[in-house]
């Protein structure tokens, strides 16, 4: 770029030279003043010869020689480099701050990237063993549900089985009892009548209650079917139907062959029970129903 310069400052003087020549020439054949025309040359002359010596001083590309400036050899283009260079320097210092800088932010982001993937890996390792522990745990429910239902079941089938024997025994033994019965009643005299009157012989019975009369008498008689050794009369009070508070009325001796009993009862004042009468040959028995007597 310099040597252009110096170029063009070159040509420029010589134009402008030939410009105040032809002037020169033009006021001469005028006949203008020849003190004029010295002036313009003298004028054309200085400007010719200022040009050269700015573009001889002028430094070239190639040289990259420094211009002198006064006689202290100090050197403008010197100068000018030592700025440039300091320039240059700031800014590669500043380029390597904003690069610093720049690096400092993406090694942060991917620190930061990194961190963030680590807590989501932990959060993630986390929810597989919470996820594992809960299935732990709920196999172990699972586990502990069907040991319980399984000892639940057998401890219902024991049961079950335990009553049905419980059942079978006591329907055995009831089967037994009542063929022992059977066999004894099959022994025993069948009551097949009992009757309640007073001494006159009028029924003493009315609405399922034998009431007894002024004279404090009953006349039961019994007929019987079968061989009858014996007769025994008990009474219970009502209310209770207790055994032990069964009191015997009398017994009644039988001969063989004999199939009726009469028996006159004086019955105590206040009494109210159930008389119950037992027909018995030697040791087997058969008893009778119920019956409802009442004295006031």
């Amino acid at each position: 770029m310099l040597n252009n310069m110096k170029m063009i400052l070159f040509f420029s003087s010589i134009i402008i030279g030939f410009v105040f020549l032809v002037k020169l020439i033009v006021d001469i054949k005028a006949k203008k003043s020849k003190k004029i025309g010295l002036l313009g040359i003298l004028a054309s002359f200085m400007v010719f010869a200022i040009s050269m010596m700015i573009a001889i001083n002028i430094p070239s590309d190639e040289t990259n020689e420094p211009i002198k400036v006064d006689n202290n050899d100090k050197y403008v283009s010197e100068m000018d480099q030592d700025q440039e260079k300091s320039k240059e320097e700031e800014k590669a210092k500043e380029e390597a701050i904003v690069n610093d800088q720049e690096k400092a932010k993406e090694e942060a982001k991917v620190e930061a990237k990194a961190k963030e993937e680590e807590a989501k890996a932990k959060e993630e390792e986390k929810t597989k063993e919470e996820a594992k522990a809960k299935a732990k745990e709920e196999a172990r429910a699972k586990e502990e549900a069907r040991a319980k239902a399984e000892a639940r079941a057998k401890a219902e089938a024991k049961a079950k089985a335990e009553a049905k024997a419980k059942a079978e025994a006591e329907a055995k033994a009831k089967k037994e009892a009542a063929e022992a019965e059977a066999k004894k009643q099959a022994a025993a005299p069948e009551i097949i009548g009992v009757s309640f009157t007073n001494i006159s012989g009028s029924d003493l019975v009315k609405d399922g209650w034998v009431t007894v009369g002024d004279d404090n008498k009953v006349k039961i008689t019994i007929k019987v079917k079968g061989n009858c050794t014996s007769i025994d009369m008990t009474i219970t009070p009502t209310g209770t139907e207790v055994q032990e508070f069964e009191t015997k009325i009398t017994t009644l001796k039988g001969e063989v062959g004999q199939n009726k009993f009469e028996y006159v009862w004086n019955v105590p004042k206040g009494t109210m029970g159930h008389l119950l009468i037992t027909a018995y040959n030697k040791d087997n028995g058969r008893k009778s129903e119920l019956f409802n007597i009442y004295n006031e």
